[in-house]
């Protein structure tokens, strides 16, 4: 398969079931070693760390954060425009006859 770089190589969900595996065997990898269940799922993710954090970590580093920032940053200027539509009225004159002169 090609890759193109607007293309994810792989999906959050897909990171997310490799760490819920990876938890898995190591709470496995503990109960063999004579761990309670409970206390070995404990323990493989106070091993891992903080899985949401895992999964920003990801997000960030697959994404081009700035990007959606911008995206979300024109929709939310886009509805609190169309709120007040004298305000944008007055905006665009302002700018037309600015730049007309």
């Amino acid at each position: 398969m090609r890759w193109r770089f607007w293309q994810r190589r792989r999906s959050e969900q897909d990171f997310a079931e490799e760490i819920a595996s990876h938890l898995a065997m190591e709470a496995e990898r503990l109960e063999r070693a004579g761990m309670e269940p409970e206390e070995a799922r404990l323990a493989a993710r106070r091993d891992f760390g903080n899985v949401t954090r895992a999964r920003e970590r990801y997000h960030e580093r697959h994404r081009v954060v700035w990007v959606e920032q911008l995206r979300k940053d024109i929709a939310y200027a886009v509805r609190s425009l169309s709120r007040t539509p004298i305000v944008v009225v007055t905006i665009v004159v302002t700018l037309a006859l600015g730049l007309g002169m």
